[in-house]
């Protein structure tokens, strides 16, 4: 899931969720779309076995570089 179309992330990814947070100003958390997206990846991570889990590992590692990225 990502907020900024033109973020790095983005531009990696082979497929992504974008959403919107709403008017600036208000306060609409991520959360739940969140929550509802990582059911959906433990889904298909159960179904497809050893490839997804793989896959899944490259998201991690996406994950890791953004958290990285935001604090540096």
């Amino acid at each position: 899931m990502v907020e900024d179309r033109a973020g790095e992330i983005l531009s990696r990814a082979k497929a992504a969720l974008p959403v919107r947070r709403g008017p600036e100003g208000e306060w609409n958390s991520l959360a739940l779309p969140m929550s509802i997206c990582n059911i959906l990846v433990k889904s298909i991570l159960k179904k497809c076995g050893e490839e997804a889990i793989a896959l899944a590992g490259q998201l991690q590692w996406l994950n890791d570089q953004y958290h990285y990225n935001s604090i540096h």
